[in-house]
């Protein structure tokens, strides 16, 4: 996790003022796991399009034979209970793509069915908005 100071040493910053850095800071925001994302069938069908998804079911399906996480992970699937924010969730996919199960372009849609946008000022220690007052301490004023 970068830290305020670290982040205000980026050029983009340069120049600006505590109040124009503040502003700059608090309109970003990141994309985050969501705990509670779940999803089924209809979600995979919905984010890779009706073949691609089928044929990514189909690929993870004959692996449940052989994979008792993925069995299991299918049973949540089947019953759309499958948390996709949960951070093991996420790993699983993560193995997937490096197994060559699915491509980046699938896992990346999966991935965003359990994302949300927090503030980028999360990202920086900070669980508020940050003032111009935190830009002229992290600068050293």
């Amino acid at each position: 996790m970068t830290t305020l100071t670290e982040e205000l040493a980026k050029p983009e910053y340069a120049g600006l003022t505590d109040r124009q850095t503040a502003d700059a800071i608090n309109a970003m925001t990141v994309s985050v796991p969501a705990v509670g994302s779940f999803i089924g069938i209809g979600s995979v069908l919905s984010a890779l399009g009706a073949e691609a998804g089928a044929a990514l079911l189909d690929r993870l399906e004959a692996l449940t034979a052989t994979v008792p996480a993925i069995k299991w992970a299918m049973r949540l699937l089947d019953t759309a209970s499958l948390d996709i924010g949960l951070e093991v969730t996420r790993q699983q996919i993560d193995a997937l793509c490096a197994a060559g199960v699915m491509s980046t372009a699938e896992r990346d849609a999966l991935k965003a069915l359990g994302e949300t946008d927090a503030p980028y000022s999360s990202t920086l220690r900070f669980d508020r908005v940050i003032d111009p007052a935190d830009i002229q301490t992290a600068r050293g004023g």
